[in-house]
């Protein structure tokens, strides 16, 4: 139930609802001092998609250094950090397809994120980069 800017001159961006406090959401994330990007607040009316033409607060993600940017970080950041701010409002019934895992998303439904998310995170790469060898055909 976010918007990711369709219908705007930015599409994915910036996220944003009719229900959120841009600047406070930009406070929130900036304060987690995520590599390679920074939050500023916006306002916009998307013209299509989800709010259509409903004014919308939220964040402009503003790349700063595309080296070191980390975008799993930040998605799951954010997915913490609407969860602890809208627990009521963000509804997160979608957030298992994107993720695929249980384990994370009941954790980030806890309001959890930064390094208590690591486990759950890491659990299974090293049997994927196992699998995954038999797949690679360039060194």
């Amino acid at each position: 139930d976010l918007s990711v800017g369709r219908g705007t001159d930015t599409p994915f961006e910036m996220i944003g609802a009719p229900w959120i406090d841009s600047r406070m959401l930009a406070l929130k994330m900036n304060e987690q001092r995520l590599p390679g990007v920074v939050f500023v607040p916006v306002e916009f009316t998307p013209s299509l998609s989800k709010f259509k033409d409903e004014l919308c607060h939220g964040i402009q993600l503003a790349i700063t250094d595309r080296s070191v940017l980390k975008p799993i970080d930040i998605g799951l950041t954010l997915a913490a950090v609407l969860r602890r701010g809208y627990p009521d409002a963000w509804q997160a019934k979608n957030l298992n397809r994107l993720l695929g895992n249980d384990a994370t998303e009941k954790l980030l439904l806890e309001g959890k994120f930064g390094d208590e998310l690591v486990p759950t995170i890491t659990d299974g790469i090293s049997d994927f980069l196992r699998r995954r060898e038999a797949f690679l055909i360039y060194e």
